[in-house]
């Protein structure tokens, strides 16, 4: 596989470009498990034991900044984890997570594996990028550096989830700069990850720092200006959060732009790529609960924002488009807005699949639920993805069967997977698990379902004519 090509202008930026990850059979890797990470490798930290000695450095996430870790006595000579500084070394750039080898410390678990490691091993390194790609951020506020600071005392949902420090976990990118319009985030930005290389002008940086990878992380409004200029400067992906932006003519735009210029557009609904929905969908491929028929989500938030999560989640699972819905809104003041609102529908896609869809401003997150239903069985998800279900039917007696479903052996952040399948994207030369087609059907259903409840709770056919209706 040929390695990133940014011309010669561009070639003194590309340090890690073109180096191959070791393959079976390879002769210089080093000993099993000699650097262990507590990032997202979550419940295997390696033998790191935590204190609160003043002389160990710091570990780096989010509102866990103050927790550190060490090895214990004995353990070798190795002292670094996720996130803790050689002497010397600031937090956040590329070269400040590396070891003299030049590997990053979160890609060295799996390039440190001998030959004779297992399969599972042996799948998790061959899932690693081909290459290292320069990767930046645009958006420095919520969902870019501190969302995490929300996720304290929730310990289901595996960390990182914001960009910036998913970026620094995941294998093939290095985080290398960042912009946003308001320089008053740049302290804090760069008090968190270390990153020096920030920028007011996103064109600007990409231009001088040769940026591959960009993660835009910006409020909607901007959403689509940013990503047409974007793709015209010749990045290799972007992987923009949700909403997509705000009405149907600006999706349909990002997505012409990215594929005229040969772009990958990903959309960060990243529970596309959560471990326990990977294992759902292969169970539902291999005929655990027969046929999918029917979908079922309540979730707690408006239908754009939130809820563009469970959409792009529901297109993944449904294997085709959506077809046509039928909507209800609360109250018809409601449905007068343009604003993210809540509601409840139906969903038909161009397999038949069906989905029933819940919206609701709750002031709770843990009532979100996820149902897939078979003609065999069902798969259930509860409170906020952290209980997985699986439904069968007893062979002798036909009676239901509930059996917990086979988790990931290896659960890591979401994001993190996702950022490393937006890189794996690039070299395949095409995104699958969350394009930008997903992104702008989530937008699309939203605002149909608004409009069926205009037109009477007509059905309405998808895609819909007016590209200037618009939501949020």
């Amino acid at each position: 596989m040929k390695g990133p090509d940014h011309g010669n202008h561009r070639h003194i930026h590309s340090g890690n470009h073109g180096r191959r990850r070791p393959r079976r059979g390879d002769t210089d890797l080093p000993g099993a498990f000699d650097e262990c990470t507590a990032g997202g490798h979550r419940g295997f930290t390696g033998g790191y034991q935590r204190t609160t000695d003043r002389n160990e450095r710091q570990v780096l996430r989010g509102s866990d900044r103050n927790t550190r870790y060490k090895h214990p006595p004995g353990s070798g000579e190795h002292s670094h984890g996720w996130g803790e500084y050689p002497p010397g070394q600031g937090r956040g750039s590329s070269s400040d997570f590396r070891r003299p080898s030049g590997r990053p410390l979160v890609s060295r678990i799996v390039h440190s594996m001998p030959d004779s490691v297992g399969e599972a091993f042996q799948t998790v390194r061959d899932t690693a990028p081909e290459h290292t790609y320069r990767g930046a951020v645009v958006g420095c506020g919520r969902m870019g550096s501190s969302i995490d600071d929300e996720h304290v005392g929730q310990p289901h949902y595996p960390w990182p989830w914001a960009h910036a420090p998913a970026m620094m976990e995941a294998r093939g990118i290095d985080l290398v700069a960042a912009a946003d319009e308001d320089p008053a985030k740049f302290a804090d930005f760069r008090r968190r990850w270390g990153c020096t290389a920030l920028y007011t002008d996103y064109r600007e940086m990409v231009e001088k720092e040769a940026i591959d990878v960009v993660c835009l992380t910006t409020r909607p409004e901007p959403r689509a200006e940013i990503t047409v200029g974007l793709a015209e400067l010749g990045v290799k992906a972007i992987f923009a959060t949700k909403p997509m932006c705000r009405t149907l003519a600006e999706a349909d735009a990002m997505i012409d732009a990215c594929a005229r210029h040969g772009v990958i557009l990903a959309m960060a609904c990243h529970l596309n790529w959560y471990g326990y929905y990977t294992t759902a969908r292969r169970l539902i491929a291999e005929g655990a609960i027969g046929p999918l028929k029917t979908m079922i989500c309540h979730s707690p938030s408006t239908l754009s924002n939130i809820q563009s999560h469970t959409l792009a989640l529901l297109r993944l699972f449904a294997g085709a488009p959506a077809q046509w819905v039928v909507g209800l809104i609360d109250t018809d003041e409601l449905a007068r807005s343009e604003a993210d609102i809540p509601g409840t529908g139906i969903v038909v896609y161009e397999n038949g699949i069906r989905t029933i869809l819940n919206s609701r401003s709750e002031s709770h997150v843990y009532s979100w639920s996820l149902e897939f239903i078979g003609e065999t069985g069902r798969i259930v998800s509860r409170n906020s993805h952290a209980q997985f279900e699986l439904w069968t039917q007893n062979p002798v007696t036909g009676a239901p069967a509930q059996t917990h479903l086979p988790g990931p052996w290896h659960p890591r952040s979401s994001m993190v997977d996702a950022i490393e399948g937006v890189c794996r994207s690039i070299e395949a030369g095409k995104e699958t698990t969350c394009p930008g087609e997903f992104g702008r059907e989530a937008l699309e259903i939203a605002i149909a379902l608004r409009e069926s409840h205009r037109r009477g709770n007509a059905r309405v056919d998808l895609p819909l004519e007016d590209r200037g209706l618009r939501m949020g």
